[in-house]
């Protein structure tokens, strides 16, 4: 991660595309309905936790939300990793 100013509008890149998707799907940790995201570092200070709130909607359309926490990576450039995989 950079040192930016984060406050400031010139720091902020703007991407053609979003770079996270929900996924959907039957699996359990398929991504779907993403939000309230918040990236916290981890205790020794040597990674960082990716904190959100899914969603999935049941055959009935019942709406069950639940708050999941994995591992943030950063790739290369400076952006966040949020493979599924890790």
């Amino acid at each position: 991660m950079s040192d930016a100013d984060l406050l400031n509008p010139q720091s902020w890149t703007k991407r053609s595309e979003p770079i996270l998707l929900g996924g959907g799907g039957e699996d359990a940790d398929s991504l779907y309905g993403c939000s309230n995201i918040s990236v916290t570092p981890t205790a020794d200070g040597d990674g960082h936790w990716l904190f959100y709130e899914s969603m999935k909607t049941d055959a009935d359309g019942v709406v069950h939300r639940d708050i999941r926490i994995r591992p943030l990576h950063w790739a290369t450039d400076g952006m966040p990793d949020f493979c599924q995989t890790r």
